[in-house]
Formats: structure tokens, C-alpha cells, sequence
């Protein structure tokens, strides 16, 4: 499904803070797959909810491969009063 660590890597962009970068061009063989399997596709967007949880992502071109090369991108985040879950 779109989202994924390029949109991560972009999350805290110093030049854009109120910009949200998506990546949909080359990453359409989710709708192949679900057109495939007949499963329906629910187009879902959602505005500020990097606010829900306070974050510190990681940076540098190294995370980045090592991101990619894993599949996900490590990252540390908290909710009110520094607990793992959003209050």
C-alpha cells in the first residue's frame, strides 16, 4: 500500500513544514493486486495526525538504505506524558 519509508524520510522537512510529500507514481501494484483478488479499495487520507504522537526520525543518508534494505524505518515516538500510547 502507498506510505512507506520515503514518506517517513520527508516527514520533518525543515524547508516544507506544512507540506505532506506522497509518493503514488510508482507504486500502483496495490491496486493491480486488489483488482486481482477482488478487494475493494477504500481511498483514506488523513490530516495532522503526525500531531498524535511526538516523534524523533532518524536522519542521514545510511538510515535511509538501511530503511529501505529492512522495509521500515526505526523510529522513536511517545504520546502525552512520555508514554508509548496516544492520551
Amino acid at each position: 500500500c502507498p506510505g512507506g519509508v520515503q514518506e517517513v524520510m520527508y516527514l520533518d522537512n525543515p524547508d516544507s513544514p506544512h507540506e505532506i510529500v506522497l509518493y503514488l507514481q510508482s507504486r500502483k501494484g496495490f491496486i493491480k493486486l486488489a483488482l486481482e483478488n477482488g478487494s475493494p479499495i477504500l481511498p483514506v487520507f488523513t490530516f495532522h495526525l503526525d500531531g498524535s504522537y511526538g516523534y524523533s526520525i532518524p536522519k542521514g543518508k545510511l538510515c535511509g538504505v538501511l530503511a529501505r534494505t529492512i522495509g521500515f524505518l526505526p523510529l522513536l515516538f511517545w504520546g502525552r506524558f512520555y508514554i508509548p500510547l496516544g492520551i
